[in-house]
């Protein structure tokens, strides 16, 4: 396997993302240590604040022997070491001993506080130059490092829609969450965080199982199973979920909203655009996007409803046109021909087939550019959840498109 030098790009600082439960990880934090009264007196009501932003701003600096460790905890989880994953751990592990990193995930509300930063220009600077490690550069510009003595073919795909698991897997599974209440049916967003707070409970049903495993069987519970969905920043049983709600309005073809921290059927003053606007709509976004941006016309998925509320005074509803996300409703057959989804690990980006466009209600398929992957058109194989990023409804991805 070649040595890929080329130094990665760094990438533009993220918006607060649903938080996005992978990127911005969240863990148990320690108890104030209360000192001897007169120190406590001398504290002033900002100063644990300060302290705590102290801790947040650290960097962690690893060492190779940092680097390989990580690289060998996430083989043994199955989870393909790349650049994200590979900090996350590695913060994890500066944190507590290998066998508590599960106990370190908590459900929305808990006292918590991020993990140590890993700088990845530091961190690729370390891969590269360790002679144990073998730097390979992804399609969407992101690096995975691995360890050159080990085999790769074990880590687990957890967005392959073929669902692997026995069936009293899943008989337990919708047992354990039908059984939960109260704060203890709040899971963290994403499914990495999900997978480890999971497999901090130790259910039954989850015994034997690796978290590269744990994080596809959470994947299909959302995705295929309906047995869990998301709620504001937490994944919860499906029959309290946001999820559930909006597949009902999809069944109904009814327009709804998120509001007052749930979904409702919309009452907004903007009209739903129909089939007719919603492709003309779409494809004069696009192309002033190649007009006017870089050139290649593509644009974050959350962005798209704001684009078509500014512009157009219309909503883009998902649920109008039977669908439940929007990423589904860009796959139907109804609007592949005008753009491509592509998944990279900021969320969904919509490329358009063709430039420049050509604004017509009727246009005909065409096939992506060379270098793009193929219109996913209702492919179920394809279709990944885009509530994994969840802690997005702040920014690059929402859990609710």
């Amino acid at each position: 396997m070649a040595r890929n030098s080329r130094r990665p790009q760094k990438h533009a600082k993220r918006t607060g993302t649903p938080a996005d439960a992978e990127t911005q990880t969240m863990v148990t934090s320690a108890s104030p240590t209360h000192g001897n009264a007169a120190a406590s007196r001398k504290e002033q009501p900002n100063d644990a604040s300060r302290r705590g932003n102290v801790l947040r701003s650290q960097c962690c600096r690893p060492t190779e022997a940092d680097v390989v460790r990580a690289l060998q905890s996430l083989y043994q989880d199955q989870l393909k070491p790349s650049s994200r994953t590979l900090r996350r751990r590695i913060g994890e592990l500066a944190a507590v001993a290998p066998s508590d990193v599960a106990g370190l995930y908590v459900g929305p509300g808990a006292n918590s506080r991020k993990l140590p930063s890993v700088d990845v220009a530091l961190l690729w600077a370390v891969c590269e130059r360790c002679s144990a490690i073998l730097v390979q550069t992804e399609k969407d510009g992101d690096w995975t490092a691995l360890l050159a003595d080990r085999e790769t073919t074990t880590f687990i795909d957890v967005f392959d829609p073929v669902d692997p698991f026995p069936i009293h897997v899943w008989n337990g599974a919708a047992a354990y969450f039908a059984s939960l209440s109260g704060d203890d049916m709040h899971l963290p967003g994403g499914r990495y965080a999900c997978a480890q707070a999971l497999l901090a409970r130790k259910p039954d049903f989850l015994a034997n199982f690796t978290l590269g495993q744990v994080c596809h069987i959470v994947e299909i519970a959302m995705s295929q199973r309906k047995l869990l969905g998301y709620c504001n920043n937490s994944i919860v049983p499906y029959a309290h979920s946001f999820s559930m709600k909006k597949d009902r309005c999809a069944l109904q073809q009814r327009t709804c909203v998120a509001e007052n921290g749930g979904i409702t059927e919309s009452t907004s003053s903007l009209p739903p655009a129909n089939l007719q606007l919603a492709r003309r709509y779409l494809s004069e976004i696009l192309r002033d996007s190649a007009l006017h941006g870089d050139g290649t016309g593509m644009l974050p998925l959350s962005n798209i409803k704001r684009l078509f509320r500014l512009r157009y005074k219309t909503e883009l509803s998902e649920t109008y046109f039977g669908h439940s996300r929007l990423s589904d409703l860009l796959q139907d057959e109804k609007f592949c021909d005008l753009c491509t989804l592509r998944l990279q690990k900021n969320g969904y980006i919509i490329v358009p087939n063709k430039l420049p466009f050509r604004i017509s209600d009727s246009a005909a398929a065409i096939p992506p550019p060379s270098g793009i992957s193929k219109p996913l058109c209702r492919s179920n194989a394809a279709v990944i959840s885009l509530e994994d990023s969840l802690h997005l409804g702040q920014g690059s991805r929402s859990p609710h498109v």
